[in-house]
């Protein structure tokens, strides 16, 4: 049986459906990105901890992700492949087809991640009978104020997560009552301490010895603005600073940045290490971790950082002030001010004890706030409630 267009918006006007299948404690994630990022690692290792803790787990994501490919080879846990555009929610077929899947599995509670995943999976999940319908928000920019957001988001979505305060604050920009704002609730990004057991200042290779250590991780794409942090580079070698940049990550803007290097003379200086599996190992070797995000919610890469015992240095934008305590654990420069920020880098690399200090506070800070132990607690409570 395939849904119309006429019978999918009379079912979204009805109550949820309830079955008499037993579903209590089953979680589907729906997360359609391509790349493996903040977003993808905070599913998985929440979809790992809930599995650990009893909960029956189904992951959707797109056949050949990083994310699909983790959560098919864990023992235990679901993992179904399904292509989401932007437009899939106006197709009865796709509609259909997930909340099929979302009843066969017997589905509790859905999370949904993209925005195109929260409009094609708060309609299959309507139509399903699931009770939490969660719109997870990591992305500290406005949602768009279009009429199918405000229906979803008002009518079909039960609750939404933001991972910081700042992207709470943006759901509400350009429209305050774009939804109801009893559904929001803030809980952060958490690292798992065991991961990262302690202050870790050695370096892993002999020549990083007798130079000071930067490093950054993440996508390169025009979000993360690394080209700031080559542009630091260049500043730091004017003044005849012995160093690396270590940038973990790839992306489409790879080219671009090696190109600026030759064309600057930073070949020696910076490290393109593309994709790293070992961030405990990347984090292990750094001084300072450097932040150059034109945007962030609650930057992973940042807390795994401060968690490691690194100082962070990042632009003071969107949700980093709820991250970084400037002058504390690291410093926040004014957005795309190089000099300052190189500055900032000058300073620690000229008194290490300053520099491991800071790195101590950092891990504490993380150790309160950013805790995953701590904060998936907030989910459960959520979800069970």
């Amino acid at each position: 049986m395939i849904y119309s267009g006429r019978m999918i918006l009379k079912s979204m006007h009805e109550p949820p459906m309830m079955h008499h299948r037993n579903s209590a404690g089953r979680i589907c994630f729906l997360n359609s990105n391509k790349v493996w990022g903040g977003g993808e690692k905070w599913h998985y290792e929440t979809a790992c901890y809930l599995q650990r803790h009893g909960r029956e787990v189904l992951v959707v994501t797109r056949k050949n992700s990083e994310l699909y490919r983790r959560a098919a080879s864990r023992q235990g846990m679901k993992a179904r492949s399904l292509r989401v555009g932007n437009l899939s929610f106006l197709n009865p077929v796709r509609i259909w087809a997930l909340q099929r899947l979302l009843k066969t599995f017997g589905v509790d509670t859905v999370v949904l991640c993209l925005p195109a995943d929260m409009k094609l999976g708060a309609l299959a999940a309507r139509l399903a009978g699931v009770k939490n319908i969660i719109y997870r928000r990591g992305t500290a920019l406005p949602v768009g104020d279009s009429a199918i957001n405000r229906f979803l988001l008002r009518k079909m979505v039960t609750h939404v997560v933001a991972n910081s305060l700042d992207v709470k604050k943006n759901l509400f920009l350009g429209n305050a009552s774009m939804l109801d704002e009893g559904k929001v609730h803030v809980i952060y990004n958490g690292i798992c301490l065991d991961t990262f057991p302690g202050i870790q200042y050695f370096k892993t290779e002999e020549n990083h010895r007798n130079m000071l250590v930067l490093g950054n991780a993440g996508r390169m794409v025009e979000q993360k603005g690394q080209m700031y942090l080559l542009r630091v580079a260049r500043i730091l070698k004017d003044r005849n600073i012995p160093f690396k940049l270590m940038i973990a990550g790839t992306g489409r803007l790879q080219r671009q940045m090696k190109r600026y290097c030759r064309e600057n003379d930073l070949q020696n200086e910076v490290v393109f290490m593309d994709f790293v599996h070992d961030m405990n190992g990347f984090y292990r070797q750094l001084d300072i971790y450097l932040s150059s995000s034109l945007h962030e919610g609650s930057s992973h890469a940042v807390l795994e950082a401060m968690a490691a015992g690194k100082p962070v240095i990042a632009f003071d934008i969107s949700s980093m002030p709820e991250l970084v305590a400037d002058g504390e654990t690291g410093y926040l420069a004014p957005f795309g001010d190089v000099e300052y920020f190189a500055g900032r880098i000058l300073e620690l690399g000229a008194d290490r004890g300053k520099m491991e200090k800071m790195g101590e506070k950092a891990r504490e800070r993380v150790e309160q706030n950013f805790n995953f132990e701590k904060n998936i607690q907030h989910f459960i409570k959520l979800i069970a409630g």
